[in-house]
């Protein structure tokens, strides 16, 4: 796996060789929000898995919209259904997001919360 920052724009027009798969979002002073992608080759992920990428890629993008909403059983149902997935590529993310909910679950938010990781 590797791991880029790109905007969208950046990340769509990759999306022709490689599986894009966001990651987090980081505010950082002098250049505003960052998406961080992982970048897969398809020939990295197990034969058993390219008919379902688009399933696996939906499911990806629910738990991080799920985890964005603050909405931590659906995320971490998402991540339990993800993991080994990828070849087990993206396990590493998907278990330090586990980790950073359990921490978040015990915090109050703010109320404009939107997972957005702070970088100074």
């Amino acid at each position: 796996m590797n791991i880029i920052f790109a905007s969208r724009e950046e990340a769509a027009e990759l999306t022709a060789r490689y599986i894009m798969l966001e990651l987090d979002t980081f505010q950082v002073q002098e250049h505003g929000k960052r998406i961080s992608w992982c970048v897969l080759d398809p020939a990295s992920v197990p034969m058993t898995e390219l008919w379902c990428i688009d399933d696996l890629r939906q499911k990806h993008g629910e738990a991080l919209y799920h985890y964005q909403q603050a909405d931590w059983d659906r995320c971490l149902q998402a991540l339990s259904e993800l993991r080994g997935h990828w070849a087990g590529q993206v396990d590493s993310f998907y278990t330090a997001l586990e980790h950073r909910i359990h921490d978040l679950q015990e915090q109050e938010l703010p109320e404009h919360w939107d997972g957005t990781l702070l970088h100074s």
